[in-house]
């Protein structure tokens, strides 16, 4: 049968009756590897973003357990802190270790904070113990004057402001049936950046050739009325995407590159 995407199996503080005992990693050189042998070939060609995916909320999920996780932003306050306060920092040293490559033109953060309808972790909670973390590994980055693409699946509208508000760049992946590209485009357009916007939950699988087309048609008009739009699917194009309907979204791609669209 086949399968596909990734499934967290075990977590290591799981029945940990006290976090503040977790020791981290320290941040090594050797994690350079890949960037240092693959960015130097694309660099010439290619956008290359360093990825800290997994980057906060979803790193501490990693760690303790999804349950244990939510019930400790209530429960364990201060050992969730240090486990954030941790998790911060080795990102923030392991950026200023890529920076000083000098191969990697931006910064893309993730963290899937939105369910298809409202939003896993409060806005007043995301303010609590995420914002300032966010902003100080950002900072990295933004320092140099380098862009920063953020990920979170769902509907994130509570917190588009404060992500705006320290640092960011592209909202990615922008999915339709949680988030309205319109009022995206209205609120934030101004602001951000946008990259995917093509439904991968409907359109790609489900509908035709001409309707992929006429999507890809709307959301260039509707997210790339202000600020700039990255052309993608809203995730990753998965198995049940019609081959048809693929070759569509290539093709209409390749006619907005040449002109031939009619916007």
């Amino acid at each position: 049968m086949l399968t596909e995407g990734f499934h967290i199996r075990h977590f290591p503080l799981a029945n940990s009756e006290n976090y503040l005992e977790y020791k981290f990693p320290e941040p090594s050189d050797n994690l350079l590897s890949i960037i240092k042998e693959d960015a130097p070939k694309f660099k010439k060609d290619f956008f290359i973003l360093s990825l800290q995916d997994f980057t906060l909320f979803e790193r501490m999920w990693c760690l303790v357990g999804y349950e244990d996780a939510l019930m400790g932003l209530y429960y364990r306050k201060k050992e969730i802190d240090y486990l954030l306060e941790g998790i911060t920092e080795f990102n923030v040293e392991m950026s200023k270790k890529v920076l000083r490559l000098g191969l990697v033109d931006g910064l893309r953060t993730g963290d899937d904070l939105g369910s298809q309808k409202e939003m896993l972790v409060s806005p007043e909670m995301f303010k609590k113990f995420f914002k300032k973390r966010y902003k100080k590994m950002w900072e990295v980055y933004k320092n140099k004057k380098l862009p920063i693409f953020h990920h979170s699946c769902g509907n994130i509208f509570g917190i588009i402001p404060d992500l705006i508000e320290i640092g960011l760049d592209v909202l990615t992946p922008v999915q339709p049936e949680a988030m309205d590209p319109k009022k995206l485009s209205i609120e934030f357009g101004k602001n951000l950046s946008f990259m995917g916007g093509i439904s991968t939950q409907s359109t790609l699988p489900f509908r035709t050739p001409q309707e992929v087309r006429k999507e890809v048609i709307n959301r260039i008009k509707v997210l790339g009325r202000n600020n700039g739009y990255i052309i993608s699917p809203s995730h990753e194009v998965t198995s049940d995407c019609r081959d048809e309907n693929f070759i569509m979204l290539i093709k209409t791609l390749e006619d907005y590159k040449e002109g031939l669209l009619e916007l």
